[in-house]
């Protein structure tokens, strides 16, 4: 796949321009309509590819829940059944972040996903407050755009301040993609709730601000996503200056968004696994073994 498609997909994902720009600029770097029609469907993520663990699977129950202290605020919840295993006493649980889509399938298949590995998963729809997650994908992103950052963090204290009161919760962590990766770096200064954090493809946060971090982080990297990598060395040099925990790994060949399985183009099944692999174990090391 040209680099350039997958380039201005990434604009067009993040709001830089609109579908009708998008759409446009798309025409022209294919070579017309038809060339860009082909070009499309293996560019744009496949919502039809995004179930792998269904819910009625007997190890998780699904819920959507409402999360205290916000009017509005829900979560899609998952909740591990411990099927054939002895139930903790005090389960590790984790905030998930989904890309500017907010809750949409893939980002719910996720949160199953690790609720078959006994984590208790709150998904919380940040678009809940403000009219629900649509349908539309297009129109979550415009959303999302829309909620000022303040909002958001407030939110995600809020939800991860929920898992914490559970006197059925032991630590709890937090899980981002994409622009989740950005708001797992926010919360990392903003929120002593956490025990843990990973991200993937994120931004950094505001770096005068990295002694305030207290959990263990990781971070995962596409070796295409350079907007991203020219910004990592100076996250990796304040972490280390300020003598935070945290382990970057750079992925070579993948494109931004690389664990997304319902993007031809972009997932990579090997880096994928190995994403993943490496995240339930940092996970259960300090969620569940700390």
């Amino acid at each position: 796949m040209d680099q350039r498609f997958v380039d201005l997909y990434d604009e067009y994902i993040h709001a830089f321009i609109d579908r009708r720009s998008f759409l446009e600029r798309l025409t022209v770097m294919a070579g017309g309509s038809a060339a860009a029609a082909g070009v499309l469907p293996l560019i744009e993520n496949d919502m039809s590819k995004a179930i792998t663990v269904l819910e009625t699977d007997p190890r998780i129950l699904c819920a959507t829940v409402p999360i205290p202290g916000q009017a509005g605020l829900t979560g899609y919840q998952v909740t591990p059944t411990y099927v054939g295993k002895q139930k903790p006493a005090k389960m590790p649980a984790i905030v998930l972040v989904g890309e500017n889509r907010s809750t949409n399938p893939n980002i719910k298949d996720i949160c199953r996903r690790w609720g078959t590995e006994g984590f208790l998963v709150l998904g919380v729809d940040y678009l809940s407050p403000v009219g629900g997650n649509p349908v539309d994908q297009e129109l979550a992103g415009t959303m999302t755009f829309k909620v000022p950052q303040a909002n958001i963090v407030a939110w995600f204290k809020l939800a991860s301040a929920h898992l914490k009161s559970r006197p059925d919760v032991g630590k709890v962590g937090i899980l981002g993609f994409c622009w989740g990766g950005d708001v797992v770096n926010t919360m990392l200064v903003a929120d002593r709730n956490l025990d843990a954090a990973v991200g993937y493809y994120g931004n950094h946060p505001d770096l005068k601000r990295v002694n305030e971090i207290t959990a263990p982080l990781l971070m995962h990297y596409a070796g295409k996503d350079e907007p991203i990598l020219l910004k990592m060395p100076n996250y990796d040099k304040a972490l280390t200056e300020a003598g935070k925990q945290h382990t970057f790994y750079i992925y070579p060949g993948t494109h931004h968004g690389f664990f997304n399985d319902t993007n031809s183009t972009r997932w990579d099944p090997i880096a994928g696994q190995l994403a993943w692999d490496r995240s339930l174990a940092f996970m259960r090391k300090y969620l569940v073994e700390a």
